[in-house]
């Protein structure tokens, strides 16, 4: 699992249990992390900082590391700290982790990651995969903390997507997807602070 190795973890000797509801909050940057977590924990809900179970909050004294991110667990209460919006996802993708095993001990996780760089590439200019399925497969790649997207949009058998500009090009199974879902697909790489590298 993507979780098992923190650069800092250390427990504490009681048990946080997964509630019925779960309820989360977001302070300032920290909407970031709130965002990101709502995306991983659909069936989670937001409710104020006082009585949510998961709170997302700024923390500036965080050691100077990329995406840095640091969860505070509790018995009854979650915080994940972190200064910039890659942190927060960061902490988002391993608490909503975690979570899936229904208890998790109490303590502090310290984390960031080991490469500034990690990308994945979807070949979509051969042939185009259900809209669903190519944000399913984004929502997967920002579990396992990518922060980058190559695209491949257009090559020999033609252009993924309709585009005014690029008029009369066309996929060579007659299949694009919209620019309305393009744009889609750019604000859905951004809520994860994902950043997409088009390749032509």
């Amino acid at each position: 699992m993507i979780f098992t190795r923190f650069k800092d973890r250390t427990y504490g000797s009681e048990v946080f249990s997964l509630p019925e509801t779960l309820t989360f909050a977001q302070k300032g940057v920290g909407k970031a992390g709130g965002d990101a977590f709502f995306a991983f924990c659909p069936d989670a809900v937001m409710a104020e900082a006082e009585s949510a179970t998961v709170v997302f909050d700024v923390d500036h004294a965080l050691p100077d590391k990329a995406e840095i991110y640091k969860i505070t667990i509790e018995k009854q209460k979650i915080k994940v700290y972190s200064s910039s919006v890659r942190g927060f996802v960061n902490g988002a993708a391993t608490l909503a982790l975690l979570l899936r095993n229904g208890e998790i001990q109490t303590g502090e996780i310290v984390d960031w990651p080991d490469f500034e760089y990690r990308s994945f590439m979807l070949d979509l200019a051969r042939g185009i995969m259900p809209f669903d399925e190519l944000k399913r497969t984004i929502l997967h790649m920002a579990l396992a903390k990518y922060n980058r997207i190559h695209l491949h949009l257009m090559d020999a058998p033609g252009l993924c997507y309709r585009s005014e500009a690029m008029k009369g090009i066309e996929a060579k199974d007659g299949e694009q997807y919209s620019i309305a879902q393009m744009r889609e697909l750019a604000a859905y790489c951004q809520l994860f602070g994902m950043e997409i590298i088009p390749e032509v």
